[in-house]
């Protein structure tokens, strides 16, 4: 059984060094069953993280109504705005006018 259990490892190793090796026109063979991905390093988890949570984000507006409701009140915030600086137009359009004083 020990010599079985040799075996197979020799011929798992040899078939490991075989995926690796080019052959005679330098190409290397793409075999199934090849290495296992390395583990993910710190960057890699919070580049997957931060793709995840930019996922989450696109789908908050995925129903009609959220949409309208989003565009409303986009609106909503631009009238206000627009209002505002309306009166600021007109605040200062009213300090540049020009004063006559009557010199006696």
């Amino acid at each position: 059984m020990a010599d079985y259990a040799t075996e197979e490892e020799e011929a798992m190793r040899n078939l490991a060094r075989r995926r690796k090796e080019p052959d005679e026109d330098g190409f290397v063979k793409v075999t199934r069953g090849g290495g296992r991905a390395a583990p993910l390093t710190q960057e890699r988890a919070q580049a997957l993280l931060e793709t995840k949570r930019k996922k989450e984000i696109e789908l908050k507006g995925f129903y009609r109504f959220q949409i309208r409701e989003e565009r409303k009140s986009r609106q909503q915030d631009m009238l206000v705005e627009f209002e505002k600086d309306k009166k600021l137009v007109q605040e200062r359009k009213s300090m540049r006018k020009f004063k006559v004083r009557h010199i006696s």
